[in-house]
């Protein structure tokens, strides 16, 4: 099926707005606010877990359940909301934010947070399925994969600005200050979007079985699934357990730990931006699949092997940032590519793919570094990854 026009197909089902990029920024924007309100319990365990009165991994399960649930009830939220305009389905999601992260802020017990947590998962899950099908129809055919890029880059700015910034508020006035100020978040977010994004009617009809059907008939599908399940549980195997390779194994301080970790997510959202770029001049998809999981592969290999941190670190931790970003890119703009007809069903099975194997990840990485060494689960992301490489190989081109 040829790519250009399957792009077209996607954006042409609504007029463009007369300013198209300040509704992308807009999406852009949303990304960011939710991304924030997912990982912000990532950097406020410590007081959590005092304060609520468990253990710091009780607290971590806040994140765990937020991105299971998310993974596992895409497909169906997606369905349950198919006849809604998807301008007002994303101010619908905001709008979960602002009242889950006000209850968060205000809970008096862990089992309220787990719920409210829970609850805000499920919008978490339908926000990822209908972000870069809303991204593709605010522009012109031919900007659809960078409007992608651009709107998926509100991931990584979270990561860089965001979680540090809410660490920080929560360091300085308490944990649950940090989830009242991404509840001001979310309100700006949700003013921008309900100003700039014009109303998007729902224009493609639901089938029973779709998914099945996506699944079973469509090979080009299920090879990116599988390269998704492979290259996100490489990253999260690997990324999760960064911090303690590079402290026990290259005798790093905290305060250094912190300066890569910055480098990585700096060079993530070089990464997203940059796959957006190529895939706007470029049709050459399994090349560049091929291209950027094999530089992930090898830098975290190098990084598993080092035996003492140097300037070469932070250039293979920015290598296989900028990498492993642009895979989301390519892999998001190929399965709207690849079912025009259906691109959020397509996108709700990617979601749930890619959640869960965020936390299947990090599972795997903690059964590495318990059981063999700091190294194993960067190994482990190395050698996943090189697998998702032999699975690019059969895309099918054009």
């Amino acid at each position: 099926m040829p790519e250009g026009p399957s792009i077209r197909h996607a954006a042409a089902d609504t007029a463009c707005p007369s300013h198209p990029w300040c509704a992308v920024l807009g999406v852009t924007l949303a990304v960011f606010t939710v991304t924030v309100t997912e990982m912000l319990p990532a950097g406020l365990i410590p007081q959590m877990a005092d304060d609520l009165r468990v253990s710091g991994g009780a607290a971590g399960l806040t994140i765990t359940v937020y991105g299971v649930v998310a993974g596992l009830t895409a497909p169906a939220a997606t369905q349950w909301t198919h006849r809604m305009d998807r301008r007002n389905l994303l101010l619908a999601i905001l709008g979960v934010l602002i009242v889950g992260n006000l209850m968060a802020g205000l809970v008096t017990s862990y089992p309220q947070l787990l719920a409210i947590r829970l609850v805000m998962g499920f919008a978490h899950g339908l926000m990822w399925s209908i972000t870069a099908t809303i991204a593709v129809r605010l522009v012109p055919p031919s900007s659809a994969a960078t409007a992608t890029a651009i709107a998926f880059s509100g991931i990584s700015l979270a990561l860089v600005l965001g979680v540090p910034g809410g660490t920080f508020m929560g360091a300085w006035i308490g944990w649950r200050s940090a989830f009242l100020a991404v509840v001001a978040l979310a309100a700006v977010a949700w003013t921008a979007v309900f100003i700039v994004v014009p109303r998007l009617p729902q224009t493609q009809a639901r089938r029973p079985g779709q998914w099945r059907t996506l699944l079973s008939r469509r090979r080009g599908i299920q090879t990116i699934l599988v390269i998704t399940v492979l290259a996100v549980v490489a990253n999260y195997a690997a990324y999760t357990y960064l911090a303690p390779f590079l402290i026990h194994r290259l005798d790093m301080t905290e305060a250094a730990v912190s300066v890569y970790l910055l480098v990585y997510g700096v060079a993530g959202v070089i990464g997203n931006v940059l796959a957006g770029v190529l895939m706007a001049y470029t049709s050459a998809v399994r090349t560049l699949l091929c291209s950027f999981l094999g530089a992930a592969s090898v830098s975290i290999l190098v990084l598993a092997l080092a035996r003492q941190a140097g300037w070469a670190t932070g250039l293979f931790i920015a290598i296989w940032a900028l990498s492993y970003s642009a895979l989301p890119v390519l892999l998001q703009t190929t399965i709207l590519q690849r079912a025009p007809d259906a691109r959020e069903a397509a996108t709700s099975i990617y979601v749930m793919a890619f959640n869960n194997s965020i936390a299947a990840g990090a599972l795997g990485g903690a059964l590495g570094i318990n059981y063999i060494s700091t190294a194993a689960p960067l190994l482990l992301g190395a050698l996943l990854f090189m697998s998702a490489v032999a699975a690019a190989r059969h895309v099918r081109v054009g």
